[in-house]
């Protein structure tokens, strides 16, 4: 991305990666960059949206960004083990439902899919 995006910006490009903590890490460094306009968060709206709702984060996402642009969509996919024998999104939930704080889920992105989905069912016990 910074090859095709430096020219366009008639300047060279660093990319600073910075993973951990779901985004968070990445982006609490951009929030404590100067606002000069040469400091670019491009990451998923996990830190932005979720990470502060359920964690103390260091920064506000409203005060501290603002959005340039859409890069890109997505979609999730659900699976599951076939030994729970469930086919549908539906079936699976009335299982959860019925066995509370059995499941043990993991998303793959867990900020934004084990909010969304999992947290409700999971065990607060579960070490896995």
């Amino acid at each position: 991305m910074a090859e095709k995006l430096a020219p366009a910006l008639g300047q060279p490009v660093v990319v600073d990666n910075r993973p951990g903590a779901g985004g968070v890490i990445g982006t609490e460094a951009a929030s404590k960059a100067p606002p000069d306009g040469y400091t670019l968060l491009m990451g998923s709206s996990g830190p932005i949206t979720i990470s502060p709702s359920v964690q103390k984060v260091s920064y506000d996402p409203q005060r501290d960004f603002a959005p340039v642009t859409l890069v890109q969509t997505g979609q999730y996919v659900l699976v599951v083990n076939p030994s729970l024998k469930v086919n549908t999104a539906k079936e699976l939930i009335a299982l959860l439902t019925a066995n509370p704080g059995k499941a043990f889920i993991r998303p793959t992105n867990t900020v934004v899919a084990g909010v969304a989905f999992g947290q409700p069912y999971q065990s607060p016990f579960s070490s896995r």
